[in-house]
C-alpha cells in the first residue's frame, strides 16, 4: 500500500525514545500538560514506544498513559501513535487494550507495529496511510 506523507508540524515522544525517532521528549503525560500550561503548543503527534519486556507492566503503563491522554482536553487535537515492536504476549495484550481505546476514542490513537530496530519507521507515512493500525516492515513498506 502506498501511503501519502503527512506533514507533522510538531511531534513529541512520551517516555524513552526506544526507536530513536526523535521529537521533544516528555517523561509522561503530566509533564507534557505542565509544558502546555506554561505556554508550549501541544504537539500534533505524540509517540509512545512502551517497554514490552513484561506484559503486566506494559498493560499498566499503557493504560495509565492512555487514560491521561484521552482525558486531557488540552491534547484534544493531538494524535497518540503507539509503536509496538516484536510479536510477544505483551505486544498482543497492549494491542487488545488499544483496540478498545480506539473504539471509544475514534481517530485519537494509531497503532504501528514496527521492526524492533526502528528501521524504516517514518511516522509521516504511518499517519498518511489513514488507518488506525499499520504494520511497518524492515524495508519501510506498510
Amino acid at each position: 500500500t502506498a501511503a501519502e506523507l503527512v506533514d507533522i508540524p510538531e511531534r513529541a515522544v512520551l517516555g524513552v525514545d526506544r526507536l530513536g525517532i526523535g521529537g521533544t521528549r516528555y517523561p509522561e503525560v503530566d509533564a507534557l500538560l505542565a509544558a502546555v500550561g506554561a505556554g508550549i503548543r501541544p504537539p500534533a503527534v505524540l509517540l509512545l514506544a512502551p517497554d514490552l519486556s513484561d506484559h503486566r507492566s506494559a498493560l499498566t503503563d499503557v493504560l495509565t498513559t492512555v487514560q491521561q491522554f484521552t482525558s486531557a482536553t488540552e491534547l484534544g487535537a493531538t494524535r497518540l501513535v503507539v509503536l509496538l515492536t516484536g510479536a510477544s504476549v505483551a505486544a498482543g495484550a497492549v494491542l487488545g487494550l488499544l483496540r478498545v481505546v480506539q473504539s471509544e476514542h475514534p481517530g485519537r490513537v494509531v497503532v504501528a507495529e514496527v521492526p524492533e530496530t526502528g528501521t524504516g519507521v517514518e511516522i509521516e507515512r504511518v499517519l498518511g496511510a489513514g488507518e488506525d493500525h499499520v504494520r511497518v516492515h524492515e524495508d519501510g513498506s506498510l
